[in-house]
């Protein structure tokens, strides 16, 4: 064996050895000492302390679980809401949609209820719950859009997330079918609305759309309204909701208030919610004048994590028309406070008024305002109405609330001059004001801008009329102008007007109101009347207040043959302290034509 060959052998046996000994038991020899002193061991105080672990996050029901600031977005949406809150009246809401080209009615009812009440031709049905899903069957986002339910509340919620989602031409039929049926409007009433076509969802912020989407599809049922007898139950309960009023300052002030109510402007909200428990869980009432802007609200502290928010049904009106107690309601005594005797002036201007009662049929007026020289067309609506219903070509609109602030905008007090609104009432009651204030050549245009669209009237559908330019104001009587001025500016929503339906519930009702016929006693022999009527011709009112409640706080509802006289007597009987008189809009055609009850001689 040569030396290369025994170095081999040498070298395979020390890696057996090697092995051999890796593989062998541990040794039971005693363990060496450590080197290192015991002292040198960590010591407990060098452990981390317990202050030093991370801190809880918030509680995860407090946000949305989505990235962006609810807050923020709701604060930007309140803040910027139109006069009228994106409401429209059924009405004004027949009008768009006969006028609209592409309008597209979306119903958010349930099936169920869409199939047995009925809904408006040409309607698509989405159920409120399912509406961020169904964003692909909407038309784009400028397109304009009606939304409607059976009472107003849901539908202005889906308006509201619309419009937050940057649909920027949606508006919600105010009351709903309820609102719609009661105004005798066309509707369908078997059947249900065709499918609506899908197509492709526009673009929107996706964390947006999926917090509204989380908030929409977990509505329980009732869809956050509660009805005004059940609120009042609730604010007696325990625990005891905040309420919240989230009506302009100056309507509370003229209309009053729920017991314990917290005001906030709704375009205010978002700025105020140190007014609301800081716990989010905690029960919330919200309510408005009519229900519109309790839709938008319950939406908007919903996004921002508000979980137990109610708003009231029909708003702090239901609330009045239920009987339910109120606070801060002008004062019982609430006549004008003037140097000036109300009742003679009164009974000068109405035992003087001529045959017609100063209203004049569309078809006329249009005769006089292409044919008579220097005529000045007073539109008396809110600028909101005038730019989405449209206004005749020369008008200048001063808000009815407005008008005596604006004396210096009309003409000499013996120029003609027209007055309109959108129904009538609004046109009679400024033209009444006006003439009482010697204004000599006042006429209003009976039944307003829905008649002259009715008789197919030009109108300019776009844009605003031209601003009033402002001169010299004319000489009136001071205190007599002053009366009027307090008793327009302080009108409230419904401008004393009331439904044909609203008023046999009321009559129905308690209080029960009195119920004045300002016709001529022929015209009742002629028509009929409405049972519990007295009848007193509108020239003779002031001379025979004694047919009147001696309580000038108690409830009176008046009516004439088509709203003129009505809007007349709202008026006069305003100027001399009555305080609470509303006019059946439409008057007793409108009664009539609704199917209400009538009786005759």
């Amino acid at each position: 064996m040569n030396a290369r060959k025994l170095m081999l052998l040498a070298v395979l046996f020390a890696v057996l050895a090697i092995g051999f000994v890796a593989c062998a038991p541990a040794p039971t020899a005693t363990p060496v000492a450590p080197t290192v002193a015991p002292t040198a061991a960590p010591k407990p105080t060098d452990a981390p302390k317990p202050t030093d672990a991370p801190k809880p996050t918030a509680a995860p029901t407090a946000v949305p679980a989505v990235a962006f600031d609810a807050k923020t977005v709701v604060d930007k949406y309140l803040s910027t809401l139109p006069d009228g809150f994106g409401g429209l009246a059924p009405a004004a809401a027949l009008t768009a949609i006969t006028s609209t080209k592409g309008i597209v009615i979306v119903d958010v009812r349930e099936a169920s209820e869409v199939t047995t009440n009925g809904y408006i031709d040409g309607s698509i049905n989405i159920p409120v719950r399912n509406l961020l899903k169904n964003l692909d069957k909407l038309p784009a986002k400028d397109a304009p859009i009606l939304t409607v339910c059976q009472s107003g509340h849901r539908g202005a919620m889906a308006m509201t997330a619309l419009q937050m989602l940057g649909y920027t031409n949606v508006k919600n039929i105010g009351g709903g079918m309820n609102a719609w049926k009661t105004a005798n409007l066309p509707m369908v009433t078997t059947g249900a609305p065709a499918a609506p076509m899908a197509g492709k969802a526009p673009d929107t912020d996706k964390d947006l759309t999926a917090a509204l989407d989380k908030f929409f599809s977990t509505l329980p049922d009732g869809f956050l309204g509660i009805a005004p007898a059940a609120a009042k139950d609730a604010l007696a309960g325990m625990p005891k909701p905040a309420l919240l009023d989230v009506r302009e300052a100056s309507e509370v002030t003229a209309n009053g208030y729920i017991e314990g109510a917290v005001n906030v402007s709704i375009r205010l909200v978002a700025k105020n919610l140190d007014k609301l428990p800081a716990d989010k869980t905690a029960p919330v009432i919200v309510y408005c004048a009519s229900g519109q802007r309790g839709g938008i609200a319950v939406v908007a502290l919903g996004l921002m994590g508000y979980t137990n928010v109610k708003s009231i049904g029909g708003g702090f009106s239901a609330w009045k028309t239920a009987g339910l107690p109120v606070l801060g309601a002008p004062a019982p005594t609430a006549v004008p406070a003037v140097a000036f005797d109300a009742k003679t002036v009164v009974d000068k201007y109405l035992s003087t008024l001529p045959d017609g009662f100063g209203g004049l049929a569309p078809a006329a007026a249009l005769t006089a305002i292409t044919s008579t020289k220097g005529i000045v067309i007073v539109d008396v609506r809110e600028a909101s109405e005038v730019t989405t219903n449209g206004y005749i070509d020369g008008s200048i609109n001063i808000p009815v609330r407005n008008l005596l602030k604006n004396l210096d905008k009309l003409p000499a007090k013996d120029a003609p001059i027209l007055t309109v609104c959108q129904s009538g009432h609004r046109g009679a009651m400024a033209m009444t004001a006006l003439q009482m204030l010697g204004y000599t050549n006042v006429k209003n245009i009976g039944g307003g801008m829905n008649a002259w669209k009715t008789a197919n009237l030009p109108m300019v559908t776009t844009g605003a009329p031209a601003a009033p330019m402002a001169g010299k104001a004319p000489d009136t009587d001071k205190d007599l102008t002053a009366a009027l001025d307090k008793f327009f500016s302080t009108l409230p929503d419904g401008f004393l007007g009331i439904a044909p339906a609203a008023a046999k519930d009321a009559l129905a009702g308690m209080p029960k109101p009195a119920l004045l016929d300002v016709r001529e006693a022929s015209e009742v022999t002629a028509n009929g009347y409405i049972e519990g009527a007295v009848n007193v011709s509108i020239r003779l009112v002031a001379k025979n207040l004694d047919k009147l409640p001696a309580d000038k706080t108690a409830p009176v509802i008046v009516y004439c043959a088509s709203g003129q006289r009505g809007g007349i007597a709202v008026v006069a009987l305003g100027l001399m302290g009555y305080t609470n008189v509303k006019s059946i809009g439409g008057g007793f055609s409108a009664w009539k034509t609704a199917g209400l009850p009538v009786l005759t001689k």
